[in-house]
C-alpha cells in the first residue's frame, strides 16, 4: 500500500482527509498495545507509516470518542488487551466486521419498517459515528489545565457558585463586592462550578418562576459582562441544574454553556476529571456541579472519588448552598473536597436548603514544588494565614 501522507516530490505532507477502515482502527490499537504512553500526535504518525491517510487531529478526536484520550486510559486498554489475548478472549476494542461473516446467523425475514432488521441499522448507526467522530468536538472528561504561576507561592484557587444572578432574591451588593475582592488579588485563580445565573425556565409553578427578576435573555447578558471582567481569573467552569442542565431538557442547546467556551474558559457539561498543572506538579481533580449523596455536602464527592477516582487528591461542588470543607487520608492520599455557599436567599433556598444564607466562597492553595493542597473558609482567611492581608 502507498503512502498516502507523501506528496508528488515524495514529501512528507499533512494528510487531508481521514479514513478510518477497520485495519486503520485495528493498527491504532496495535499502536497503543505497543506503546500506550505515545499521545495522539505519534500514533497519527505511525498509522501514515503503515498507509493510512490520517491526521493527528483525526487521531486526537478518535481517542477521545474512544475513551482513550488521556495515557492512563490507554494503559488501562492495553493491559485489558494483553489479558484478554492470555485468555484467548476477542478484545471489544477491535472493530465488529461490517460485513456477513460464515459464521454469522442467518438472515431474518425482511422487517415491514427495517429493510436490514436491527444488525442492518446497528452497522449503520456504527458507521454514521465514525463519520461524524472526525468532524464534531469530542466530549472532554479529561483535559490538562495548565494553572498559571509566576512565583513560588503556592497558587490560590477560589470556588465560586449557586450566585443566581437575574434573581430578586440575590445580594448584588455583596456580588460586587466579592468581585471587588476578587480582582483585588492579582494571582487568585476562579473555579466556577454552577448556577451562577437564576434560569427559572421550568415552568413548575408561579413562585419559581416570580424568582426571575429579568428574563433569560438578560441573565445571560448579566453573566457574559462578569465573565468577561474575570475572564484571565476563570480557570474552569462546570454545567449547572438551573442553566446548562434546563437549557439541554428544552432545546438541546445551552446558552450558558456558551458564555464561558466563547471566552475560551475550559467548559465541563457534565462530571469533569482536569489535571491541573502548578508549577512543576499536577493536581488530580474531579468537579461537578454537584456528586450523589446526601449524608452531609462532602458525602457525594468523597463516595465519588472513592468509587471512580481513587487518584483525586482535589474534588470540588457547589448546588447545595451550604460550603463544607472535608479532608481526610485514603489509600495513603491526602484529599480535599470542598462544596460552596451562595448569596442567594430566595423562598426555595429557604425551603430546602437553610434559613441563612452562607455566602461562603472557599479557598484552597495548591503548592507549585510540593504536593500540598490547603483548603481555607474564605479568601480573607487565605490573605490573613498567607501574611497577605
Amino acid at each position: 500500500m502507498s503512502n498516502p501522507s507523501a506528496g508528488i516530490s515524495g514529501a512528507a505532507t499533512k494528510p487531508q482527509g481521514s479514513v478510518w477502515s477497520e485495519e486503520a482502527i485495528a493498527d491504532l490499537m496495535a499502536a497503543i498495545d505497543a506503546d500506550y504512553r505515545r499521545g495522539s500526535t505519534a500514533l497519527a504518525r505511525s498509522l501514515r507509516a503503515k498507509g493510512h491517510a490520517i491526521s493527528d487531529k483525526a487521531c486526537e478526536r478518535r481517542l477521545w470518542r474512544m475513551g482513550l484520550a488521556s495515557v492512563r486510559a490507554r494503559e488501562a486498554m492495553a493491559e485489558t488487551r494483553r489479558m484478554q489475548r492470555t485468555r484467548g478472549e476477542a478484545s471489544p476494542f477491535r472493530p465488529t466486521p461490517l460485513a456477513p461473516t460464515a459464521t454469522a446467523p442467518e438472515a431474518p425475514e425482511a422487517d415491514a419498517v427495517l429493510v436490514g432488521g436491527w444488525r442492518g441499522l446497528g452497522r449503520a448507526l456504527e458507521q454514521t459515528k465514525l463519520a461524524m467522530a472526525d468532524v464534531l468536538p469530542p466530549h472532554e472528561d479529561e483535559r490538562t489545565i495548565v494553572v498559571k504561576v509566576t512565583s513560588d507561592r503556592p497558587k490560590p484557587l477560589l470556588v465560586i457558585s449557586d450566585c443566581h444572578l437575574g434573581s430578586w432574591f440575590v445580594d448584588y451588593r455583596l456580588m460586587e463586592r466579592i468581585t471587588d475582592e476578587i480582582l483585588s488579588v492579582p494571582d487568585l485563580g476562579l473555579l466556577v462550578v454552577g448556577d451562577q445565573t437564576q434560569m427559572a425556565i421550568k415552568l413548575r409553578g408561579v413562585a419559581e418562576v416570580s424568582e426571575n427578576a429579568v428574563p433569560p435573555k438578560y441573565q445571560m447578558a448579566f453573566l457574559r459582562s462578569w465573565v468577561r471582567e474575570l475572564r484571565d481569573r476563570i480557570i474552569l467552569s462546570t454545567w449547572d441544574n438551573h442553566a446548562s442542565e434546563r437549557e439541554d431538557l428544552a432545546t438541546g442547546i445551552s446558552a450558558y454553556e456558551g458564555v464561558f467556551v466563547d471566552e475560551g474558559i475550559p467548559f465541563f457539561p457534565h462530571i469533569g476529571h482536569p489535571d491541573l498543572v502548578v508549577g512543576q506538579q499536577t493536581y488530580r481533580t474531579a468537579v461537578s456541579h454537584r456528586f450523589r449523596g446526601t449524608a452531609n455536602n462532602c458525602a457525594g464527592m468523597r463516595n465519588y472519588v472513592r468509587r471512580e477516582y481513587p487518584e483525586c487528591e482535589l474534588i470540588v461542588q457547589g448546588d447545595s448552598h451550604i460550603p463544607e470543607i472535608a479532608q481526610w487520608i485514603e489509600g495513603g492520599r491526602k484529599k480535599v473536597a470542598v462544596n460552596s455557599g451562595t448569596i442567594q436567599s430566595g423562598l426555595f433556598s429557604r425551603r430546602h436548603f437553610s434559613l441563612r444564607t452562607a455566602a461562603v466562597f472557599p479557598v484552597v492553595t495548591l503548592d507549585p514544588v510540593e504536593r500540598i493542597v490547603t483548603p481555607y473558609w474564605s479568601l480573607a482567611e487565605y490573605l490573613r494565614a498567607s501574611g497577605r492581608a
